[in-house]
């Protein structure tokens, strides 16, 4: 749809950032709310037990409380949070009998201030009669563990198996096996889960939550309060990340609403960053029993997984997280049959829900290491072995294995394009020149090739444009930008058919009363779908403007162009005959407005390669990026400026999941990474200067040709640095090192290697998968939209 001249595919610099930069904008901390409480939450330090008396005397009476609630005095029935798993698992805002958790909130304390809030809060203690604890998935589908919820009668939360069953001894050559843990993350964004709501004098309440999904948060939000919609007004101000940590309802958000309504006053909740490590849903955590089979000649024939995945306390979205992690199974490669079994438990742990990719990094995660142990026992350079069984060009779309419709693809193009970039032959000649040496510096080179689906859980948006009568514009989207460049990107959009200049055009989302309807964002959507509304709106304003024009220059509908480089509408030809924006909407009685719903059908699969290059000192472990070449492909590049940034962003983060982050627990189900301190996020010190590029192939389902790319870069970051660590002692022996990467792990490595002992990547799973039930479809399709 790139015209010469065009805008559209230019670097534009991000219109939203100044009012960043200067703090001009406001979250949740910086809202002005006269008479505002703060709420402080009372949270189990126990992580199993039944919940006896609550303590507040001591609390309610201290300086500034103005209430101390439990269960009782909320008054809320349990619910769900985002996606019900079972009705069994619906979780009360405050724990009413039973605390699952270390962070279970069981009380609440409201006071004139933050402090005061605190203070109190350190009052309130709880009888609780302690139960066994259980923090390991597999532990907690075992015969005879202790039931986390015992009217559920089996700690399964999520059962998916029994389907397609593969022998893979029996049709393969060589058949590579893997036990793979794909440790639990911290979502950690910049800007903790936060809320605020207050009363107003009209009787509605206005939330303002640090959200993804502003709309669908205002629906599970007045369900689970039995209000009306028309109650409840939602706006979101800047939300300062989110990475599918921050969709859905939180219990938080229930007990401030609530609370503001019927204390009549402005309620806020900001916690510390330690609270909402403990708080904030966790996310990945599976353990991963993988195998591929293959022939001497490389040629997949079959992949079988038995996947355990860790629900956490109580069971949401995150449970189903698994089944998208099988949905993308099937990946670049050309296989014949696919076995993927799936087993998700409840734990006592935080509960899971979304990270950057949710499920699909997991699913090439494990597709990679595959491959890699696949070239290492089969004798094959791990490039020349993807590509003697990548999907060829001509073969989209493409229907996968496991019910995915691959939209459009070039799986080899980016590949080699790494490959050159990187200069991989070079690298492979050092590799050997310092391993027949015998340096102790050793060089790793990790490739990764992946496919990933976006815009999988919802197809539709809304999205329309206002013209002003002084000239300047107002997109109103049905996403919810928390970082991405919405603003400019949408401008961009509309700019390309008005001429109008990016800088005049703003951008109003996040509101439920003044945005209709809206989907939100999640699973890396709000281009290919929000884009092409704010497209489809733009394009009826335009012929909407044509006609007011015709009928003010009394000329023909069919002789009116839009003159994007002066940014008026005139008669073709005729340059003096330009109307301005400004004029037209001056000139019309109602306002100068489009709006449109798009309905993309289908989901889009965005892929790529990525290749790492790291150096691992064999004396002490540490492992050290040298390089990094990302070539994503996400359809049609818009703005490069905006799509690099996100690239940026992902690789950090997948790096971060190779080498340094990992929630842990110990056995009483204390969290032992609640801060910055021992939980370990990467920095500019640890990376090196990325070098991302892009590959363009047009997805055929939207106007724009775009696919998603927020997620993209993370999907094949982390692969490839654990490929590229595992490839630097693979000399050793070493066929696998779980995630991540921290130098004691790879330091014990080597020392067993040595010692001629290298750790065992495969043992057998447990008996843990029988056949599935009915299967909640529209569970899976909401976790595959964040």
């Amino acid at each position: 749809m790139t015209a010469p001249g065009s805008i559209l595919g230019t670097r534009v610099l991000r219109s939203e950032d100044p009012g960043l930069l200067r703090g001009t904008q406001r979250y949740v901390a910086d809202l002005d709310l006269p008479g505002k409480l703060h709420a402080a939450f009372v949270r189990s330090d126990v992580a199993h037990g039944l919940l006896g008396t609550v303590h507040t005397e001591d609390a309610v009476a201290m300086p500034g409380v103005v209430a101390v609630w439990t269960a009782a005095e909320l008054g809320v029935a349990p619910h769900h949070g985002f996606v019900k798993v079972h009705d069994d698992f619906a979780r009360p805002p405050l724990a009413a009998d039973r605390v699952r958790f270390v962070g279970d909130p069981f009380a609440v304390v409201l006071a004139e201030t933050a402090a005061q809030a605190e203070d109190a809060a350190e009052a309130v203690w709880a009888e609780i009669e302690p139960l066994p604890i259980i923090v390991d998935p597999e532990t907690a589908l075992a015969d005879g563990a202790e039931l986390i919820f015992p009217v559920h009668g089996t700690n399964q939360a999520f059962m998916l198996a029994g389907l397609n069953a593969v022998d893979l001894d029996a049709v393969s050559d060589v058949v590579v096996r893997g036990r793979y843990v794909n440790q639990r993350m911290a979502v950690a964004p910049m800007e903790v889960d936060c809320c605020a709501a207050a009363p107003g004098d009209d009787g509605r309440i206005t939330v303002w939550p640090s959200t993804q999904m502003p709309h669908a948060l205002l629906d599970q939000l007045v369900a689970a309060l039995g209000w009306d919609r028309a109650d409840v007004h939602v706006v979101t101000p800047q939300v300062g990340g989110g990475f599918g940590g921050k969709a859905g309802l939180h219990p938080e958000y229930t007990v401030v609403v609530k609370a503001a309504r019927d204390l009549g006053r402005p309620v806020v909740w900001v916690p510390s960053r330690s609270e909402d490590m403990r708080a904030l849903p966790h996310s990945r955590g599976q353990i991963q029993y993988a195998e591929l089979g293959c022939r001497q000649d490389g040629t997949f024939t079959g992949l079988r997984v038995r996947l355990i995945g860790d629900a956490g306390a109580y069971p949401t979205v995150g449970a189903y997280l698994p089944a998208g992690t099988r949905g993308m199974s099937h990946g670049t490669y050309d296989f014949p049959a696919i076995q993927f079994d799936v087993a998700v438990a409840v734990t006592n742990t935080t509960p899971m829900g979304a990270y950057r990719g949710a499920g699909r990094p997991e699913a090439t995660a494990l597709l990679e290491r595959l491959v890699d142990q696949a070239a290492l026992e089969l004798g094959i350079d791990p490039i020349e072995l993807r590509e003697r069984n990548l999907l060829g060009d001509d073969v989209f779309p493409f229907s996968t294995l496991t019910g995915n419709t691959y939209d459009s693809g070039r799986y080899a193009l980016p590949l080699r394009t790494a490959a050159e970039a990187v200069d991989y032959a070079g690298l492979r000649a050092e590799q050997a020149a310092r391993r027949q040496r015998g340096d102790r510096t050793l060089l790793g080179i990790g490739v990764a090739s992946y496919v990933e689906i976006t815009a999988g859980g919802g197809t539709s948006e809304f999205g329309a444009v206002e013209v002003h009568d002084d000239g300047s514009a107002t997109v109103f989207a049905g996403t919810s930008a928390h970082g991405q460049g919405h603003q400019t990107a949408f401008a961009m959009l509309v700019s390309a058919q008005t001429g109008i200049p990016v800088e005049r055009i703003t951008l109003v989302d996040g509101d439920t009363d003044r945005v209709p309807t809206g989907g939100g964002t999640g699973g890396s959507r709000s281009l290919q779908i929000g884009g092409s509304a704010v497209h489809g709106a733009t394009e009826l304003l335009v012929a909407k403007a044509k006609e007011l024009a015709a009928e003010l220059l009394e000329a023909s509908v069919e002789d009116v162009v839009v003159d994007v480089e002066a940014g008026t509408v005139g008669v073709v030809g005729v340059p003096t005959s330009g109307l301005t924006w400004a004029e037209l909407a001056a000139r019309t009685p109602e306002p100068l407005t489009a709006d449109f719903v798009f309905d993309q059908g289908n989901a889009t699969y965005p892929f790529g390669a990525h290749i790492a290059v790291v150096e691992v000192d064999a004396d002490t472990g540490a492992v050290r990026l040298v390089r990094h070449v990302a070539v994503d492909d996400c359809g049609t590049v818009l703005n490069p400026v905006l799509v690099e940034g996100q690239q940026h962003g992902g690789i950090a983060a997948g790096v971060g999941q190779a080498l340094f982050e990992e929630v842990r627990y110990d056995e009483a189900g204390n969290l032992l990474t609640s801060n910055f301190a021992d939980y370990s996020l990467a920095s500019a010190a640890e990376l090196p200067s990325f070098d991302a590029r892009s590959t363009e192939t047009p997805s055929p389902l939207n106007p724009l040709g775009a696919k998603g790319i927020g997620e993209a870069a993370t999907i094949g970051a982390t692969p490839a640095v654990q490929n590229a660590v595992i490839d630097a002692v693979a000399h050793l022996g070493i066929r696998h090192l779980d995630l991540p990467c921290t130098p004691e792990r790879v330091w014990s490595a080597i020392r067993a290697a040595e010692a001629g002992n290298p750790p065992e990547p495969w043992r057998e799973p447990p008996a843990v998968f029988g056949s599935s039930g009915p299967v909640d479809q529209a569970g899976i399709a909401a976790a595959e939209g964040i």
